[in-house]
């Protein structure tokens, strides 16, 4: 989406390793009375628990539906191809507060970091899989 050469919101994000993300998503992204108002503190953990599974899938929510925004938009513009457009922006730094928002989901749902590496993984080769074993049919 973004032009060649372009640094970018992904580029900054993927410079890191996957436990470089990890880290840094579980040591700057805590729940707190400071940074949420209503966050129980005193609650007990089931409370804070639902709090922050909450607020999670209110990101998740917010940035697919900006995501879908802004593409909706581009289907009623008349140049879907203007390079100066910041839609292809919105999209690229979008994409990876979801992929934050994602991880920090598994954080709090108490995922190790080597098991939601590993299902990544295998979820990426079950893909790669796929689309070889298609393509080798369609090659046939």
């Amino acid at each position: 989406m973004t032009k060649a050469g372009d640094e970018n919101q992904i580029v900054k994000t993927l410079a890191y390793s996957w436990p470089e993300i990890w880290e840094l998503t579980e040591r700057d992204w805590k729940f707190d009375k400071e940074r949420y108002p209503n966050y129980p503190e005193s609650g007990t953990d089931t409370e804070k628990f639902y709090f922050e599974v909450r607020h999670i899938l209110f990101h998740l929510t917010k940035h697919i539906g900006l995501i879908g925004t802004t593409l909706e938009n581009i289907d009623h513009s008349k140049d879907i191809h203007n390079d100066e457009s910041s839609d292809s922006e919105v999209i690229d730094e979008t994409s990876v507060k979801l992929l934050l928002s994602v991880i920090k989901l598994l954080q709090i749902l108490s995922v190790p970091e080597d098991d939601a590496r590993l299902a990544l993984m295998n979820e990426l080769n079950t893909k790669s899989s796929f689309n070889n074993s298609a393509a080798q049919k369609i090659d046939d």
